[in-house]
């Protein structure tokens, strides 16, 4: 048997084809590998499959130049044949506005129509929509009744098994704290945490500790405020799971002794692992270090470094050092 794609040799036991990649698809009907056609030659059952593989070809433009409108007429072709993959496809195509204008009417219509089908994915799609209120205008948005929608669709998709939904229901923690609902707003922190989703388990720090963000940010300041270790303990978690502000709190707190031993060269390694993540504030803080000296040589020009990056991310705190040290070592004074 020959892959449809690069007419390579393949297994028919084969999943992908080890030459180009391409998934080996199947009929549906009789399992025959398919050639191709849209009919399979075995047993000619029509199949969905091919039609979103070549639909998923054509929208992210693997192996043939990208094409939204031939991506579109695959896509509607295996959602005519009940493919709930097609139909979530369909439904981030017009959420995106991917070749056409962004409608999300017509989203939310194809996210249910693969709901429909139990596909887990366009729940939690669905359930982001009504998060975000998106295609309604502000004025119509209620947290109350769109929070509900959004838990409602996180907990279907959940009870089906997949497990992101409920790392997902962090949103609606989210819901509850710009309500001020913060029992209900720490339960939902709590499980999306559990179920390993870094922002919570952030969150979760910073309720036991207020030292790093005020209250636009952290929902509870001063709650627990010293119980430092639990808060210790969720900035390691995610910061385990490469969460870049979790690593720069666990930085400010070495750095400032705050709830463990003061420890410059500790606070030195957690601004640098969330800052090659892209934290600002962390750069910030490495620039510091090296421009007073803490914990390291002293050392202007990577402090002038670090506040460059900063700068360049359209952070303005480092502008008057950036000044200050370009001077200092243009007159080497």
């Amino acid at each position: 048997m020959n892959c449809v794609f690069c007419k390579n040799k393949i297994n028919i036991k084969s999943k992908f084809c080890p030459k180009c990649g391409n998934k080996i698809i199947h009929c549906e009907k009789c399992n025959t590998i398919f050639m191709g056609d849209k009919f399979c030659a075995e047993c000619g059952a029509e199949n969905s499959k091919i039609m979103y593989e070549i639909g998923y070809m054509f929208n992210i433009g693997k192996g043939v130049d990208q094409d939204y409108s031939l991506a579109l007429e695959w896509f509607e072709k295996a959602a005519e044949l009940d493919n709930s993959s097609a139909m979530l496809s369909l439904g981030h195509m017009y959420k995106n506005g991917e070749g056409m204008g962004q409608n999300y009417s017509l989203a939310l219509e194809w996210f249910e129509k693969a709901a429909e089908l139990d596909n887990t994915m366009a729940m939690i799609n669905i359930g982001y929509m009504y998060v975000r209120g998106e295609g309604v205008t502000p004025d119509e948005y209620d947290p109350d009744e769109y929070g509900y929608e959004a838990l409602k669709w996180f907990e279907k998709a959940a009870k089906l098994g997949n497990s992101n939904a409920v790392k997902d229901m962090y949103v609606i923690g989210v819901i509850y704290d710009k309500e001020g609902n913060y029992a209900l707003a720490d339960e939902y922190y709590q499980l999306a945490a559990y179920c390993g989703n870094s922002d919570a388990m952030l969150i979760l720090g910073n309720m036991f500790w207020d030292e790093i963000y005020d209250a636009s940010v952290s929902i509870a300041v001063g709650l627990h405020k010293e119980d430092m270790e639990i808060a210790i303990d969720w900035y390691q978690k995610a910061a385990a799971l490469n969460n870049a502000d979790a690593m720069y709190c666990l930085g400010v707190m070495y750095d400032k002794g705050k709830g463990v031993f003061q420890d410059y060269s500790l606070a030195l390694e957690w601004y640098q692992k969330a800052a090659a993540l892209g934290n600002t504030d962390a750069m910030y803080c490495l620039g510091v270090m090296y421009d007073k000296g803490k914990g390291v040589a002293q050392d202007y020009s990577l402090a002038l470094e670090w506040y460059k990056k900063v700068a360049e991310d359209g952070d303005k705190r480092a502008n008057n050092h950036i000044k200050r040290i370009t001077t200092k070592l243009y007159f080497n004074t």
